[in-house]
């Protein structure tokens, strides 16, 4: 009930009344904590899908003869930018 319902909220009136001041004078931890940790989650995202295709648990996302490597690196970069939000 907290995560669906009262931290959405909580999230956004804190991001809407933020003052731009603030916001680029701390813009350069921002982007130094969130571009390396995006980078790492779709990577190890990515190699963990491809491991887990490469042993046969899954079924390759890009069919036969396709690259499952790119599919997992494209889905692991897809979900990793969504996932700290």
């Amino acid at each position: 009930l907290v995560y669906y319902a009262l931290l959405p909220p909580i999230i956004f009136v804190a991001g809407f009344t933020m003052r731009k001041r603030h916001f680029f004078a701390n813009l350069f931890t921002v982007l130094l904590l969130a571009l390396p940790g995006t980078l790492v989650a779709a990577l190890s995202l990515g190699s963990g899908l491809y491991g887990l295709v490469h042993a046969g648990v899954l079924q390759s996302p890009a069919g036969p003869g396709g690259d499952a490597s790119l599919t997992c690196l494209l889905f692991g970069a897809l979900i990793s930018s969504t996932d700290p939000v």
